[in-house]
């Protein structure tokens, strides 16, 4: 080649070379563009749907794992996002139903054509018949919904249907525990690819291993680091979200968190304590959404083991709650107290019976009837990462001092808080935005019934399981708020938790994250946001 043709073709490199930086770079800012970060606490403990206890998992699981069904939506007046509608059950994975004449059999028609990604393994019948075996056989998550609904047995009919019979007339709450992301649809030849003669069902495979077909699937994941999801496109039913990837960064300490929002190296930032959030109030490009909600701020007592075994010291730690200064000082009037295990935005909610207050006389006077005239101490569990509950458990730390009462607060991984807490090894758990998502007083009443897998204070009360069993098959509104009453003076009284504030559900986000829908489970959902110029 000549050196004028050379110079000739470096000429019209150079002049093209602006054009393809260019390219490049309005390619890496539409990929940006579409790219979802969430900064969260902690690691993903599990990916399992059937024993997952943990929102951090919850939350994943809900977006890469496909629901029998949807709730609807329905706008707030005055507010840019919009809510569930749990009037409204839609298909999702389940496509359609038919409802015998006695409500006994229901008969479900399995969406076709939908695959899961990692295998190409169409969604079939099948899948949903393993999911509802595997519940009794493991006595894992699914087995407390199969049990709560009144689910007797389970049967194919097609390739593409199946028949679920009840024990009584279908509940509504059924379709509400649909949505329940414990119901996501497990690619059940994946997962018994992988049983063993010890693990006959693929569990301890399915906890690190992702057989789903959501929304979006996993791409990579480093775990105790980041976790990347991409879009579920082929061979999937809805429409491509907004969002084509989501990027979950795990971020242990919560100001980090909240640095990385306000900069905008992050779009949401969970976890964030109320100081943390009212630091970022009216930050540019910031948004921190407030949404009335039933959570609840509580601690599990033990009831199964000393010291927590004998309900006058459980009466006496109700007597070292510093209740006004929680609601009025720690979360400056935006909390509401309790008065109730059920809080008060609830209808089923009764007060009545509460005659708790910030009282160290009382409570000392109790801890000498029930052996403790010296006072006592106990391990108090918080989740590593969650800011909030560790300046909780220092105020009742604090509060319960007067009374010769030591509470060791102890910061462990959202994985071990959990297992402490179903196995009873845990003294106690404090737990913040603690949410019963559907507002039924069985439903609530499942975390207290003996041997409940939702019963994480290992409590028992022959009265609480018969008013269980009741509201099971009563219908009647008149009777079933007389039967929530009495179970409400009931526990009161038998404080196997201490009931700290009814909290509002806040949300960090960048402010040009738009299309939030507000879940009855605090749960977000990816699938419907989008990034708003």
């Amino acid at each position: 080649m000549s050196r004028r043709r050379m110079v000739g073709f470096l000429l019209v490199a150079l002049m093209l070379l602006p054009l393809t930086v260019a390219g490049a770079q309005g390619a890496n800012q539409q990929t940006a563009q579409h790219t979802l970060v969430i900064a969260i606490p902690g690691e993903v403990p599990t990916l399992d749907p059937d024993f997952s206890r943990y929102p951090i998992s919850n939350m994943v699981l809900l977006n890469i794992y496909e629901q029998w069904f949807q709730y609807g939506s329905k706008p707030v007046p005055g507010e840019s996002y919009t809510r569930s509608d749990i009037s409204q059950i839609k298909g999702a994975a389940i496509e359609s139903w038919q409802i015998s004449p006695d409500r006994l059999t229901l008969t479900l028609n399995v969406r076709q054509g939908v695959t899961f990604p990692t295998t190409g393994d169409e969604m079939t019948a099948d899948d949903f018949l393993y999911w509802l075996n595997k519940g009794p056989a493991t006595k894992s998550g699914i087995l407390w919904n199969e049990n709560m609904a009144g689910m007797k047995s389970w049967e194919k009919t097609g390739k593409y249907q199946f028949q679920i019979h009840f024990s009584k007339p279908i509940p509504s709450m059924f379709w509400m525990l649909g949505r329940d992301q414990a119901w996501g649809v497990v690619d059940s030849k994946a997962a018994m690819a992988h049983a063993t003669s010890s693990d006959p069902w693929g569990s301890q495979w399915l906890a690190k291993h992702y057989a789903g077909n959501g929304e979006y699937k996993i791409a990579s994941w480093d775990p105790g680091s980041t976790m990347v999801l991409e879009a579920h496109t082929n061979g999937y039913w809805r429409q491509p979200p907004y969002f084509t990837k989501v990027i979950l960064r795990v971020v242990p300490s919560g100001s980090t968190r909240a640095l990385l929002l306000q900069k905008g190296d992050v779009d949401i930032a969970l976890s964030l304590s109320q100081q943390e959030e009212d630091q970022l109030r009216g930050t540019k490009g910031v948004r921190i959404l407030t949404v009335p909600s039933r959570s609840r701020n509580l601690v599990f007592l033990n009831c199964s083991k000393p010291p927590f075994n004998n309900v006058t010291v459980r009466q006496a730690l109700s007597y070292l709650v510093p209740y006004q200064q929680i609601v009025n000082d720690f979360y400056q009037g935006r909390a509401q107290p309790m008065k109730s295990p059920i809080p008060s935005l609830s209808p089923w909610s009764d007060s009545s019976a509460w005659t708790y207050t910030y009282d160290v006389a009382k409570a000392k006077q109790l801890l000498a009837e029930a052996g403790f005239p010296n006072g006592l101490q106990y391990t108090l569990n918080v989740m590593s990462g969650d800011t909030t509950a560790t300046r909780l458990g220092v105020l009742l730390q604090q509060a319960a001092r007067p009374a010769g009462v030591t509470v060791n607060v102890h910061q462990v991984t959202s994985a071990v808080l959990a297992e402490q807490e179903s196995t009873g090894t845990a003294e106690a758990t404090l737990r913040t935005e603690w949410l019963n998502y559907i507002d039924d007083p069985y439903y609530f009443l499942g975390g207290y019934y003996t041997g409940s897998a939702t019963n994480r204070s290992h409590y028992s009360n022959p009265t609480i399981d018969k008013i269980h069993t009741e509201l099971a098959t009563t219908f009647d509104d008149a009777t079933r708020h007389q039967l929530a009453d009495e179970f409400q003076k009931i526990l009161i009284q038998d404080a196997p938790q201490l009931w700290l504030a009814s909290t509002p559900l806040t949300y960090a986000m960048r402010s040009d994250i738009g299309g939030f829908k507000v879940l009855e489970d605090s749960l977000i959902w990816f699938y419907p946001l989008d990034r708003q110029n």
